[in-house]
């Protein structure tokens, strides 16, 4: 003990065994070595204290769980949306939040068959600020706060860099209104992201998919009862013209016969338009993949440049050749607009990838990018191939 104090109870240093604070080395080494020792190896086991009753107690308490689910559900279909209503109806809406998301993520409910289930969000639709802020821990407001501050100046220098029928959509903009504004920053959008090939859908209508124009007059239920258009996703409805006071925006899923009464300005509007299709987990119409995935940006609730892997099933790196590049609003970082090529071999003669595009396009952000340098796509003087060599380097 002379010559290892710390192998003394009374010390302040570390010895084997201490029977009132059971923290010594060789008690805590044979607790670890006990808990890695198979089931069949140990010689003692532990009894559990449990206040189970029985073997059912634990699906007894996932049916109480889903039952008081189910009286709250019950509660907000009763509830008419009177003002004094509406802090049981939040309430309710956010007890019901678990079971709610399960259903809809799961269950792969349509429109009409989840505003069947919580008709307080076509009675409120504020509700669907509240889900889209819990999906996205509080990202409620940034597009309101981004897309008229940030967003449409960045389209306008953009738009003024491009062809001349793109550069002159923005001519006009200074002595336009505030919806005006935004619409035409929404058509600029569509041509600097332009529909997929595979789409069949032209740069000029693909806007009407995102947002329509009706004359003013025209009855809601007359929207509804149109099949013959192609228009099947949810999609917002201007009634009348933007420069009128009258005006009405409404946002309409025709295949679902559900019409949702919208803001009075196309911000507003274009905002809860993409929440109701977070909110009822709802496919983007192909036609606008890419303006929604731009919209996921100005969120910053994206997830496809989450992922670091840069390379293919077959271990080959992802090449994406840049169609777009759009300057964000801190003037440092970028966004891309790419298309995927996909790695076909690799030649040696050349020592360059063959590769081919694909139908497949991504925004992705600068850094994001396993290898940010640029590369020339080149073609053989014998063949139709396209190679790209990385270990060029480029000026």
């Amino acid at each position: 003990m002379g010559g290892f104090p710390g192998m003394c109870f009374g010390s302040l240093g570390e010895h084997f065994y201490d029977p009132s604070s059971h923290s010594a080395f060789l008690e805590l080494r044979l607790r670890n070595t006990c808990r890695k020792l198979e089931a069949g190896k140990r010689r003692y086991t532990k009894c559990k204290i449990s206040c189970d009753t029985g073997p059912g107690t634990e699906q007894d308490q996932d049916q109480g769980d889903s039952s008081v689910a189910c009286e709250w559900i019950t509660l907000m279909k009763r509830l008419r949306p009177f003002s004094e209503n509406i802090p049981s109806i939040k309430s309710a809406m956010e007890q019901a939040y678990s079971r709610r998301r399960s259903w809809i993520m799961k269950g792969t409910p349509t429109i009409a068959e989840i505003f069947d289930e919580y008709p307080c969000i076509l009675d409120m639709p504020c509700l669907l600020d509240v889900e889209f802020g819990k999906m996205t821990n509080g990202k409620t407001d940034l597009f309101i706060r981004r897309w008229e501050a940030n967003i449409i100046p960045k389209l306008k220098a953009v738009a003024a860099m491009e062809r001349s029928d793109v550069a002159s959509l923005i001519k006009e903009m200074e002595d336009q209104t505030d919806d005006e504004k935004c619409y035409t920053a929404l058509v600029v959008l569509t041509h600097l992201l332009p529909p997929l090939p595979g789409s069949r859908c032209s740069v000029k209508c693909a806007i009407s998919f995102l947002r329509d124009f009706v004359p003013a007059g025209t009855s809601i239920a007359s929207l509804c009862s149109n099949s013959e258009t192609s228009k099947t996703q949810p999609q917002l409805i201007c009634i009348g013209s933007l420069k009128s006071t009258t005006r009405q925006y409404i946002i309409i899923a025709r295949n679902n016969r559900v019409t949702i009464p919208a803001s009075e300005s196309l911000t507003c509007t274009v905002d809860m338009l993409f929440k109701l299709y977070w909110v009822c987990n709802v496919a983007y119409p192909p036609q606008l993949s890419a303006v929604f995935s731009f919209f996921e940006y100005i969120y910053d609730v994206t997830t496809s440049t989450k992922r670091k892997a840069k390379i293919d099933c077959k271990g080959e790196p992802v090449f994406g050749e840049i169609i777009h590049i759009i300057p964000q609003a801190d003037n440092v970082s970028v966004l891309m607009f790419v298309r995927i090529l996909k790695v076909k071999y690799f030649d040696d003669h050349f020592y360059a990838f063959v590769v081919e595009p694909t139908k497949e396009y991504k925004m992705i952000s600068l850094t994001s990018a396993a290898d940010a340098r640029p590369f020339d796509i080149m073609l053989s003087f014998n063949t139709d191939e396209l190679y790209v060599n990385p270990s060029v380097e480029q000026p």
